[in-house]
């Protein structure tokens, strides 16, 4: 489990334009359905809808953040409150669900 959420970090966070096909790939297969699914309804770019002023719709808005801070801190997955509650740390927010 730890190597999947190490993984969908780190293809998120990798800038478009350097992303090879493979991490291209895994992104648009497997990272961007999760967040579509899972998060994009309440953390999306829809302002009216969303919760804790956390935009998750694009790699600028992750690193912004919203009300907590940055949701990710390129190379410090410990310091990215997204990592952590990936990594099933999110007790008190409920997240992810």
């Amino acid at each position: 489990m730890r190597i999947v959420i190490v993984l969908l970090a780190t293809a998120f966070l990798m800038p478009p334009l350097h992303a090879d096909d493979v991490d291209l790939r895994f992104f648009e297969n497997r990272v961007r359905p999760l967040l579509v699914e899972k998060c994009l309804d309440c953390h999306g770019p829809d302002p009216g809808r969303r919760e804790g002023g956390l935009d998750l719709s694009t790699r600028e808005s992750l690193l912004s953040g919203g009300g907590r801070g940055p949701a990710a801190v390129p190379g410090n997955s410990s310091e990215s409150v997204l990592f952590q509650l990936l990594d099933g740390h999110g007790g008190e927010l409920g997240m992810p669900p």
